[in-house]
């Protein structure tokens, strides 16, 4: 019986040394880096040639050294020691930082199982290279944390144009949630308001391979209009396939308004800028006409010993009308001037309404009869009562001294009636009107624009 126990005993360990020698054989060839360390200390038992060419020292050094000299402890992996992360197997899994000989760092995962060999217990490490796939992961992070944040719409759909993922600014601006439009057509074949035409043709463009770019107009959900600037563009496989399409937007609703405003402006101060050259144009020839007659009088007063004194008086009515016309023109630009420059000031004060408008019903008859008109029936309406009211006498004067000036200068017959419309809640209502060639609607509003004058004629409007 002893025999026979030798005899199996001596079996057993030629058996296990095959075992052993045939996984040493294994372990040192194979491609994968392996590492065998002890349990306690972390002391290297043995390394195989991959291990060697990846770490860059050779098996004998490796065997020299602790498995703690190659980890870079990190806030991620921890100090904690292997046995903490055992399974109920016996294996573990861990990502570690690893130091190469050269200095360099690389992450790698360390898949760790515990067995008996040369009659000790040891832990035999896997260690892959993973810094490649680290680095892919942390640019897909990066890009998706790109996508997320990103100041515009970023929609991504398949090949059919369903929509895959729409970033948190899609929803922003135009109302619709991430569960709304997932799996939905995406603008590239449903453009809402847009024409089937604009549709095929975003279509035609990006199944051909090309980046479609331009303005379109959209709805938001709560069925606001809005514009946005627009580039789709084909993703490719290796192949060479198309797999999805991306769509970046932006809503520029805001900046084709500001845009739109420009242009108006531009066209009002060029409008009124021509303006201004006509009323400049129109005011030379007003203030001429008058200094014409005024020097020409009074040339002819001065040169001439021979005249009659009622010539003379003539040319002096004549010199005065005219200086008085001069003067007129000159308050008016002066004005003007004010309104322009915001110096206009109102001084308000109590008087009597009922001289005022008989001092210019006086004044206006025997303008009209002075033009010629004295067939035009001036009427003057007087307010219930002698009326006293609060203001800018001068200035109340003026206004309807330049509206009575234009219906006696636009009147060719009938009537012109002026005076106190109507006395209501402690205000007066003045009013001019007249039988003349009015105003058209369309040119009511352009009137108290500065430098207007309505219609192509020598049109003044004294005000």
């Amino acid at each position: 019986g002893t025999i026979t126990d030798i005899t199996q005993r001596k079996l057993a360990e030629q058996a296990l040394g095959e075992s052993e020698l045939n996984y040493r054989h294994l372990f040192e060839n194979d491609s994968a880096v392996k590492l065998m360390t002890a349990p306690a200390t972390g002391q290297i038992i043995q390394a195989n040639l991959a291990a060697s060419e990846f770490y860059g020292w050779t098996v004998d050094e490796l065997k020299s050294m602790n498995i703690n000299q190659i980890k870079i402890e990190t806030p991620a992996n921890g100090t904690a020691a292997p046995e903490n992360s055992l399974d109920e197997q016996g294996n573990f899994y861990e990502e570690e930082q690893h130091q190469l000989a050269n200095g360099k760092t690389r992450h790698v995962e360390v898949f760790t199982s515990k067995i008996r060999f040369q009659g000790q217990d040891c832990f035999h490490s896997i260690i892959h290279d993973v810094t490649g796939r680290r680095k892919a992961e942390e640019k897909l992070r990066l890009l998706g944390k790109a996508l997320e944040q990103s100041p515009v719409s970023i929609t991504i759909s398949d090949r059919e144009g369903l929509v895959e993922y729409v970033n948190p600014k899609f929803s922003e601006i135009t109302g619709y949630r991430f569960d709304e439009v997932i799996g939905t057509n995406s603008d590239i074949l449903n453009s809402r308001e847009h024409a089937n035409v604009l549709s095929r043709s975003i279509w035609d463009t990006i199944t051909s391979g090309r980046d479609w770019i331009g303005e379109v107009e959209n709805q938001r959900k709560n069925g606001e209009r809005y514009w946005e600037s627009l580039i789709i563009s084909p993703i490719f496989d290796p192949a060479g396939q198309i797999t999805n399409f991306i769509s970046i937007k932006e809503d520029i609703t805001e900046r084709k308004q500001m845009i739109r405003d420009v242009i108006v402006a531009k066209e009002k101060a060029e409008e009124a800028e021509q303006l201004k050259s006509a009323f400049l144009a129109n005011m030379s020839h007003e203030i001429r006409t008058p200094l014409n007659a005024i020097l020409g009088f009074t040339t002819l007063l001065t040169t001439s010993k021979t005249i009659a004194d009622e010539t003379r008086e003539s040319y002096m009515a004549i010199i005065n009308k005219s200086a008085e016309g001069l003067l007129r023109i000159i308050n008016d630009i002066l004005d003007i001037s004010k309104l322009e420059t915001g110096q206009v000031k109102i001084y308000k004060q109590a008087f009597r309404i009922n001289p005022v408008l008989e001092s210019l019903y006086v004044q206006y008859q025997n303008k009209l009869t002075e033009a010629g008109k004295s067939g035009i029936k001036l009427i003057q309406l007087p307010p219930p009562g002698d009326l006293e009211m609060v203001s800018d006498k001068d200035r109340l004067t003026q206004i309807l001294s330049n509206l009575l000036d234009n219906a006696c200068k636009f009147t060719e017959s009938g009537t012109i009636t002026f005076g106190v419309a109507q006395v209501l809640h402690g205000q007066v209502e003045l009013t001019v009107s007249d039988t003349g060639i009015g105003i058209s609607k369309k040119d009511q509003a352009s009137i108290f624009e500065r430098f207007r004058q309505v219609g192509q004629s020598s049109v003044r409007i004294n005000s």
